[in-house]
């Protein structure tokens, strides 16, 4: 109503002041002015307040991209002159003071500025995931911190931190106000641990002609300056292009191979030996992944162990990418009936939806012989000094077995009454819960009868030393390739 009433000339008045009487009529303005109110003033003000804040942000990105795309320069550049002298396959020789140097593998160019190391490229289609021994690498030094190598590390590496978790953190904080001070206390730092690494047992019984190989997060400062020192001892050393960023990837990649294989399910409730079975199978030459080995549980709430943890979740992928590498996707994978989480770690969902649907092989063991397993499988609770543990996790059966039962248990412990304990538990809890995992893993149209996923053989095993001649039967029943005996 005041825009309206405000005269197009003359004095000003100021928002919600009253007008005079003959001003309250409405004022008939020009086409081309139109006057300017308090909610266009505000609605002015916040668009430009919203411009001015998204073109804050935009120059805040522009110069993180600017700092990032230098940092990565700055690690992985490489050395025009080096590219040109030496292939990316290797097996060329670049002339140094009258020798040469020689790249260890297939898939190795020559560092920047480092005559004597080697980078290692994990390519697509030339090299798989980088391993000790087997004519690969004698050692894989894993140059990041202890955190960093807890979390993930390449199988087979060993942890040589140039940093450990506190410096590390020193070094990058003071690296955001001063890059000059950070770079010259972090390579005092390396130095020193580089020192008692070549003073340490480690390398005291390698040679000259040993492959080493150095890694770090993306193949930057701290590897280089491992592997620059390695280098001018004597050994030849390699470093993990991209680091295990790359690694990562590489893993990642396998992981996506786990869908095309053709898996046969192994299935039987607690204590049918299921492990123990595909072990012989394995034995036989057939293609075997053991779930619970590589999760570090046996896939129960008292399976996991009282001195080692559980591997990580990325420590856990890692292990199955590496058998993922070396299986045949032309012949069947023979796997244990899990659910989709192993203690802690849960099934890469790549392997989960196709295990799903794969036909199942049930072990049928009477219960003498599945007491009998699980009682060597779970020796360590029977020792003097772990009944504390073992009560603990019976406690935590009392949602799904009830407090009564539980009480039973704890009783049938502290008497030490081990064959009752098991037939017990086996009873009232593990045999219920392991019909329900079944029902529940089944795809929808499982469960009215139809689709894959279906027991298509049911192998006896009434003794411990009939488990090889089962193994046997089902090599011939699904993998007839491998020359079993007869």
């Amino acid at each position: 109503r005041w825009c309206r009433q405000q005269p197009p000339t003359g004095s000003f008045q100021r928002p919600f002041e009253p007008l005079p009487p003959s001003s309250h009529q409405p004022t008939a303005y020009p086409r081309d002015t139109k006057p300017m109110c308090l909610p266009s003033r505000v609605q002015v003000w916040a668009r430009a307040a919203i411009l001015n804040f998204f073109l804050i942000l935009l120059g805040v990105v522009q110069l993180a991209i600017t700092f990032i795309k230098k940092d990565a320069l700055t690690s992985t550049a490489t050395h025009s002159d080096a590219e040109e002298a030496f292939t990316r396959l290797g097996g060329n020789e670049r002339k140094n003071g009258g020798g040469s140097v020689q790249a260890p593998f297939p898939g190795m160019t020559l560092g920047p500025a480092r005559e004597s190391i080697f980078h290692w490229h994990l390519s697509d289609d030339e090299s798989g995931l980088p391993a000790v021994g087997e004519g690969n690498w004698d050692l894989i030094l894993d140059a990041r911190s202890p955190a960093e190598y807890k979390e993930d590390h390449i199988p087979g590496s060993i942890s040589t931190p140039v940093l450990d978790n506190s410096e590390r953190a020193v070094v990058g904080t003071k690296y955001k106000s001063d890059k000059f001070t950070a770079r010259r206390i972090g390579a005092a730092l390396i130095s020193e641990s580089i020192a008692k690494l070549l003073k340490s047992s480690l390398l005291a019984n390698l040679d000259s002609s040993a492959k080493i190989l150095v890694v770090c997060w993306r193949g930057g400062e701290r590897s280089h300056s491992l592997a620059t020192i390695l280098a001018r001892v004597g050994y030849k050393v390699g470093v993990l292009k991209g680091g295990y960023q790359a690694y990562r990837r590489r893993v990642r990649r396998f992981i996506e191979r786990l869908k095309y294989f053709k898996y046969v399910v192994i299935s039987g409730p607690t204590g049918s030996g299921k492990t123990l079975f595909l072990k012989q199978i394995e034995n036989l030459g057939g293609q075997v992944i053991d779930l619970e080995g590589e999760a570090g549980h046996k896939g129960s709430i008292l399976g996991d162990s009282l001195t080692v943890a559980q591997p990580s979740q990325k420590v856990f992928e890692g292990r199955l990418a590496k058998l993922a590498e070396k299986l045949d996707p032309k012949r069947p994978v023979f796997i244990e009936d899990e659910g989709s989480r192993i203690g802690l770690r849960h099934l890469p969902n790549e392997l989960w939806n196709t295990k799903k649907y794969a036909p199942r092989c049930n072990i049928d063991v009477p219960m003498n012989v599945r007491i009998k397993n699980i009682r060597e499988d779970y020796d360590y609770f029977e020792k003097k000094g772990n009944f504390s543990a073992l009560s603990r996790r019976l406690e935590g059966l009392k949602k799904r077995a009830g407090a009564e039962n539980v009480k039973k248990y704890i009783q049938l412990a502290q008497q030490e009454n081990w064959d009752d304990l098991v037939e017990l538990l086996l009873k009232t809890h593990y045999d219920k819960a392991y019909a329900k995992a079944v029902l529940k893993a089944k795809p929808k149209e499982e469960k009215k009868g139809e689709g894959t996923g279906d027991v298509v053989m049911t192998v006896p095993i009434s003794s411990e030393i009939e488990y090889k001649t089962a193994a046997l039967t089902v090599l011939r029943r699904f993998d007839p390739s491998v020359a079993l005996p007869k």
